[in-house]
């Protein structure tokens, strides 16, 4: 479905008049509200440790985040892509089963409260082979950083674990504009891991 996406988005750009001339821009800016149709956050912090699931285990409540992106374009194929999307969940629940995490022990029946802060930071070039005034088609290379803070605290204790993980991706990308003031953008990423 994504690989049709961005080749009807090639083949609008391609066929798409010089009227939209949206392309002439060096710096871009953006914000996107999402929300995750079913998250899923486990850890283990290592091999003497229960696997904590975050948002079931402490009845956290779906939300809504904001990712934001800051494209600057210093020549007409060439962009440097930045973008940043801070992800936060808490939520307390008196615990059913003993949790051992970071080789602390957390005992049924003791009020805990879970807190995951995850920090996803993206850091890039692009280059668009094709770009005209009615869009582009361009393939770039990320590094995608992952900042994972996680802590479970009772009123005894507090014990957290943090973990950083880059990822290198790949990716292709194609915009078209089908008006002056609307474009439809598809991108898609994958690695290898």
């Amino acid at each position: 479905m994504r690989t049709r996406v961005l080749l009807l988005c090639a083949a609008v750009v391609a066929l798409a008049g010089p009227a939209f001339a949206q392309e002439d821009y060096h710096v871009e800016l953006g914000a996107t509200w999402w929300k995750p149709a079913s998250p899923e956050i486990i850890a283990s912090s290592g091999q003497l440790s229960t696997s904590v699931d975050f948002i079931n285990q402490f009845a956290v409540a779906d939300k809504r985040f904001t990712a934001y992106k800051l494209t600057l374009k210093p020549g007409r194929k060439h962009k440097l892509r930045f973008s940043q999307t801070p992800i936060e969940y808490s939520g307390s629940a008196t615990l059913t089963q003993r949790i051992t995490f970071r080789g602390q022990t957390f005992n049924v029946g003791v009020p805990t409260t879970a807190s995951v802060k995850w920090t996803l930071q993206q850091f890039g070039y692009e280059y668009d082979p094709i770009a005209t005034a009615a869009g582009y088609v361009g393939v770039f290379a990320d590094v995608k950083y992952n900042k994972l803070d996680a802590s479970l605290a009772t009123a005894a204790r507090t014990e957290s674990f943090a973990q950083n993980v880059p990822i290198p991706t790949l990716g292709g990308t194609a915009r078209a504009y089908v008006s002056r003031n609307a474009s439809v953008t598809a991108e898609f990423t994958a690695f290898k891991w």
